[in-house]
């Protein structure tokens, strides 16, 4: 799930859902961000992931 927080952060409003993507992966993250047009990555300051992945690794 990819949610857009910057109406949070900017306290204009509710979190936006901009997509659902299969998979939890740095791999899945890469390819739909390489799937937009150059000037919407311009605009991203922040990247967040689940850290689920990670967790499941250690436990």
């Amino acid at each position: 799930m990819l949610v857009d927080l910057t109406p949070i952060v900017d306290g204009t409003g509710p979190a936006r859902l901009l997509d659902m993507v299969a998979g939890r992966s740095k791999a899945a993250l890469k390819d739909w961000l390489t799937a937009r047009d150059p000037a919407f990555r311009d605009r991203i300051k922040v990247v967040t992931m689940d850290g689920f992945e990670l967790v499941k690794m250690f436990v």
